[in-house]
């Protein structure tokens, strides 16, 4: 068996002690079997808190807060708003709007306010929801958690010439302002 030079030996060690790369390091966190993560960021809706809708006449104004959970700052994207007849929302709904938003920082939150107008919707009750970066334009560790749907109130659209209504789910909630049917007059062409 062949012996090692131990001054060959000593300069393999320091170069390995210096460098990690070298020969696959010690598996250390800088070993390239086990790349650093690259920065991404995650948007989604900040929870039922931060989120809500109310009708004014024929306007609808819809806010929410956006969050960016990811580690990397989120470009600009938009957020599409939709009417639906289920909680599952999906571009199959009525689209009622939409709104650019600039951007959020990692880590942080963005306020979203939008009005639209309701467009001519087939007499029924609808759930209010949102799609968040609707468009694919940000590159996102969870491309699954971008839609939104208010589910504990209903917009009631009445038959053509009739109100729509607010229509809270909860009824047993007694006189409460949340448990209060609210109608506004909507006049459908």
């Amino acid at each position: 068996m062949k012996q090692l030079n131990p001054k060959a030996l000593l300069a393999c060690l320091c170069l390995i002690a210096v460098h990690p790369f070298i020969m696959g390091g010690c598996g250390g966190s800088d070993s390239p079997s086990s790349p650093r993560p690259l920065p991404i960021a995650d948007l989604y809706d900040n929870g039922w808190e931060f989120h809500g809708w109310h009708l004014t006449g024929e306007d609808l104004s819809i806010w929410c807060d956006v969050r960016n959970g990811g580690t990397a700052d989120a470009g600009g994207f938009y957020i599409d708003y939709y009417a639906s007849t289920n909680t599952t929302i999906t571009t199959s709904d009525y689209l009622l709007g939409w709104k650019y938003v600039s951007g959020c920082a990692a880590g942080n939150y963005v306020e979203v306010t939008t009005i639209v107008s309701l467009p001519v919707l087939p007499a029924g009750k609808y759930y209010i929801g949102w799609i968040i970066d609707a468009l694919y334009e940000v590159d996102e560790s969870n491309e699954f958690n971008n839609k939104v749907c208010i589910s504990t109130y209903m917009l009631d659209v009445s038959a053509p010439a009739g109100p729509v209504a607010f229509v809270p789910l909860n009824t047993d909630a007694g006189d409460s302002p949340a448990s209060r049917r609210m109608t506004k007059q909507y006049r459908q062409p």
